[in-house]
């Protein structure tokens, strides 16, 4: 009798058991087909989506989008571009953690015409990414200020690609306000950043991740062929990293004209220096032939 008993009880325990882990897994295929239905949905142009603020905390940040529910696979992807956007637009803060994202306006297109500057070679199925990102931020002092930002990336088969430094670049142009693009810089290494902006008046504004520059400021432009360039700034003292810079002389022109660009340095109060990619380069050689001819 007491060996029957020991039975039932042990038989009701293994039936139990079971009855448990049949459970579990019902749930945990329910979670797994949630998730892949819910990362399957549909893709809108309009809406309202989660990103992480400077302190990982989720904040609910409304979003317009030109072509992503005719081009974006799943809501997977649309994360992908969400996750990129805000790690590019926090990553350019003063104080990173007191980023407080507001909205996004993101334009998503495939693009058939890129090619690699060296191999000349086509990129297949490449989707740009701009992004005009506006947020809440500190600045170098500490004060909240509201900021916008536009962002550029690539994405192939649903990941973010790093093809910027390989796709051949349109020539320059000049604009009403200066050229048709910056000459932009950035260091994985060292997140070191530079940005040159040539203006009408042939005359330069350089921002950089040297954030508190003053008059005297050394702009570098180091090139190929073992020469360099040196400009000095005129503009006071600040801590949002901007430097201004005068026309260059003749023989800094004829020196420009020589050689491609190898690396670019802000030299100040705190420093910042860039390697130049290939198809970068040329961008003085274009420069100098456009405003001062051969």
């Amino acid at each position: 009798m007491g060996g029957e008993r020991k039975w039932s009880w042990f038989a009701y325990k293994i039936i139990t058991m079971k009855r448990i882990f049949i459970y579990t897994a019902v749930a945990a295929a329910l979670v797994a087909c949630s998730t892949k239905a819910d990362e399957k949905a549909k893709v809108l142009n309009k809406g309202i989506t989660l990103v992480a603020d400077g302190d990982s905390k989720l904040d609910s940040v409304s979003y317009t989008c030109i072509g992503c529910a005719e081009l974006m696979k799943d809501t997977a992807e649309f994360q992908v571009v969400v996750r990129e956007a805000s790690y590019q637009a926090k990553k350019g803060l003063n104080i990173p953690n007191s980023f407080n994202p507001v909205s996004m306006d993101i334009f998503y297109t495939l693009k058939d015409s890129l090619y690699n500057t060296e191999t000349g070679a086509k990129f297949d199925s490449t989707y740009q990414v701009l992004v005009n990102y506006k947020y809440r931020g500190k600045n170098a002092y500490g004060t909240e200020l509201e900021g916008e930002n536009t962002l550029l990336f690539y994405i192939q088969k649903g990941s973010v690609a790093s093809i910027e430094e390989q796709i051949k670049l349109e020539p320059l142009a000049a604009k009403e306000d200066g050229m048709n693009r910056d000459l932009n810089l950035y260091s994985e290494y060292t997140n070191d950043e530079i940005s040159i902006r040539p203006r009408s008046d042939k005359e330069y504004i350089v921002r950089s991740s040297a954030r508190c520059v003053e008059e005297g400021t050394w702009l570098l432009l180091n090139l190929e062929n073992g020469e360099e360039v040196k400009l000095v700034s005129w503009n006071d003292f600040n801590c949002d990293g901007l430097s201004f810079f005068k026309q260059l002389s003749k023989s800094q022109i004829e020196t420009l004209k020589g050689s491609p660009l190898k690396s670019v340095s802000v030299i100040g109060g705190s420093n910042a220096t860039c390697l130049v990619p290939k198809n970068k380069s040329d961008y003085f050689m274009q420069l100098v032939k456009l405003w001062y001819g051969e």
